[in-house]
């Protein structure tokens, strides 16, 4: 991000009501994904290697960038 700042953002990731993980990240560009790369590693068969891309533009500007997977 220019001029160096980092935004921290946090994910809480759920299956069903069951909270399987918290994570949280500074990179400007976050993957989100079922391979083992992915800064933000979802370990389900319904979920794209890479999924998404989570992009910090700013300190209030995020936005999330989906690849369109065959699993919707």
């Amino acid at each position: 991000m220019p001029g160096g700042v980092t935004v921290p953002l946090t994910f809480q990731v759920f299956k069903g009501e069951q909270l399987l993980q918290t994570v949280t990240l500074n990179q400007d560009n976050i993957k989100v994904g079922r391979l083992s790369s992915s800064h933000l590693h979802i370990d389900d068969p319904s979920i794209a290697r890479i999924h998404a891309v989570v992009e910090v533009t700013a300190p209030n500007e995020v936005s999330i960038v989906d690849f369109g997977s065959e699993q919707g």
